[in-house]
C-alpha cells in the first residue's frame, strides 16, 4: 500500500556523502527516518538523534524512540549511522569476547594500579576498559597507509548528519508545497539529541550549519577544544586505540585517567604522516574539530537555539569548570542554556542507572523526563535553515581554510594556504 506522506512507514536509506578525501559522494551513510503517524503539517519539525561510542540506530531502542517521539512531538525523527558506527560495535564485541579472561588474569595488577592513581580515577575489571589482546582487524587497519573506517571525533560525522538532514528536507518538499494537502513543514524547527561523544558531532553541526538548529539536548556530552586539545591530538594520532598493561597510566582517550579505552579509534590523519587525504595537516584537522574556537563561531548568532546539558554529578570525563566554560561560550553567542545535574535521588534503575558518565539506562526516558519542553516547543518558520540554501561558511586555520557549502548537497573542502 503506497504511503500517504513521506516516511509514514520508517524508511532506511543509504545516501552518498562526503568521502574521506572530502570528495562529494565519496562514501555512503545509512539513516533511519520516521514521520508522525498523524501526518505532516506546517509545524512538523525534524529531530536528529546522535549516538556515542558503541551506539547504532539499527537497535530496537532507537527504533522505538523514533516512532514515539515522531508522534508525541510532531517531528520527523532521523537516526544516522555516521562514520565509525559499525567499527565501534564490531570492536567492542571483540573486546568482550577476547579480553574477559585476560582481564581476570591481570586482576591483581589492575587492582594494584587502583591504589596508585589519583582519585577520581576509576579502575574497573570490566573488559571493555582494557585491551591487552591483539586485534587482527585493528592490525589490518594499521597496515594501511590511511584508515578506511574510524571514529573521527565530529568532522566527517557532522557532514554525514547534515547529508541525512538535507535528504529528508528534500523529500519532505522544504522548498515547495507538499503534494498532499498543500502543507509545508517547519524547516526551522530542527532539534538535536546527542549522547556522550555524539555531542561533539552535534556541536560540529551547530558550527557547520549555524542557522539551522533550534535545540540541542546534550546527554553526558564530551567535547574537544583548547581545554583538552592534547587529548584530541592523542586520539587523532592513535591508529588502533590499543593499549597494553605497560601503558595503563598513559592513555589519553579521556580527559581524566579513568582508563576507559575503545579499540576502534582510527586515525583520520595517518599514523605515519601528518598529512591526511584531505590535504590538511594535523594542526588543521585539530583546529576544525575545536568546537569552542571563537573565530569559527562568528557566524553563530542564532537566538533560536536552546541547549540543555544533562550530566551525572560523578561524571569525571569533563570537569564542572569546563562545563561552565562551555555554557558561557554558548550564552555569549545568543544561545539559551540550561544544565541539569543527575544526582543520586534521580537514580531509579529504569531510566537512570547511576550518576556517572553513562548514567542513561533509557535515552528515551531521560529525554521524556527532562527535555520534553524543548522538543515540543514551537519555532518561527521564518528563521529558515542553512539546509538547501546558498549560505556558505569558511573556517580559517593556520594551514588553510575549511569551507562548508549546502548546494546541491552539503560539502566540506579544505584549501591550503599555498592555493589561496
Amino acid at each position: 500500500m503506497p504511503e500517504k506522506f513521506p516516511f509514514e512507514q520508517e524508511e532506511v536509506a543509504v545516501l552518498p556523502t562526503v568521502g574521506l578525501d572530502l570528495s562529494p559522494g565519496g562514501r555512503e551513510v545509512r539513516c533511519f527516518v520516521k514521520a508522525p503517524s498523524q501526518g505532516i503539517n506546517e509545524d512538523t519539525g525534524t529531530l536528529l538523534v546522535l549516538h556515542g561510542l558503541g551506539g547504532r540506530h539499527n537497535d530496537i531502542s532507537y527504533k522505538k524512540l523514533r516512532r514515539d517521539f515522531a508522534d508525541r512531538f510532531n517531528l520527523v525523527v532521523i537516526g544516522v549511522n555516521y562514520l565509525g558506527t559499525d567499527v565501534q560495535v564490531r570492536d567492542q564485541a571483540y573486546i568482550y569476547e577476547k579480553n574477559r579472561a585476560i582481564v581476570q588474569e591481570n586482576k591483581a595488577e589492575i587492582l594494584a594500579l587502583d591504589e596508585q592513581l589519583t582519585k577520581p580515577a576509576v579502575v574497573t575489571l570490566d573488559p571493555e576498559h582494557y585491551f591487552y589482546a591483539p586485534n587482527p582487524i585493528g592490525e589490518r587497519e594499521l597496515a594501511k597507509p590511511l584508515a578506511d573506517d574510524f571514529w573521527d571525533y565530529g568532522c566527517l560525522q557532522a557532514m554525514d548528519v547534515l547529508t541525512a538532514l538535507h535528504w529528508v528536507h528534500q523529500k519532505l518538499g522544504v522548498h515547495q508545497k507538499l503534494a498532499f494537502e498543500g502543507a509545508t513543514f517547519n524547516q526551522a524547527r530542527t532539534h538535536l539529541i546527542a549522547q556522550s561523544a555524539g555531542s561533539q558531532t552535534a556541536v560540529m553541526c551547530l558550527k557547520f550549519a549555524p542557522k539551522t538548529f533550534s535545540s540541542l539536548i546534550d546527554v553526558g556530552g564530551i567535547y574537544f577544544g583548547q581545554h583538552n586539545s592534547h587529548a584530541l591530538h592523542a586520539l587523532l594520532t592513535d591508529s588502533t586505540g590499543r593499549i597494553h598493561k605497560d601503558h595503563l597510566q598513559n592513555t589519553a582517550t579521556t580527559v581524566s585517567p579513568r582508563l576507559r579505552i575503545i579499540v576502534s579509534q582510527r586515525n583520520p590523519v595517518g599514523h605515519s604522516t601528518t598529512t591526511s587525504r584531505t590535504g590538511a595537516a594535523l594542526g588543521d584537522e585539530l583546529a576544525i574539530r575545536d568546537v569552542f574556537r571563537a573565530d569559527h563561531f562568528r557566524h553563530w548568532q542564532d537566538k533560536r537555539v536552546q541547549i540543555l546539558s544533562l550530566y551525572g554529578c560523578d561524571d569525571h570525563f569533563i570537569s564542572s569548570d569546563i562545563r561552565e566554560a562551555v555554557q558561557s561560550f554558548w550564552r555569549a553567542r545568543g544561545a539559551n542554556t540550561q544544565s541539569r545535574i543527575i544526582v543520586e535521588a534521580d537514580v531509579d534503575g529504569v531510566v537512570i542507572e547511576d550518576t556517572f558518565h553513562e548514567f542513561v539506562k533509557s535515552l528515551q526516558g531521560v529525554c521524556e523526563r527532562f527535555a520534553a519542553g524543548h522538543l515540543a516547543r514551537s519555532v518561527s518558520p521564518g528563521l529558515g535553515s542553512d539546509i538547501g540554501s546558498s549560505n556558505a561558511y569558511d573556517f580559517p586555520t593556520s594551514g588553510g581554510v575549511w569551507s562548508v557549502r549546502f548546494q546541491p548537497s552539503p560539502t566540506l573542502a579544505f584549501v591550503p594556504n599555498s592555493r589561496h
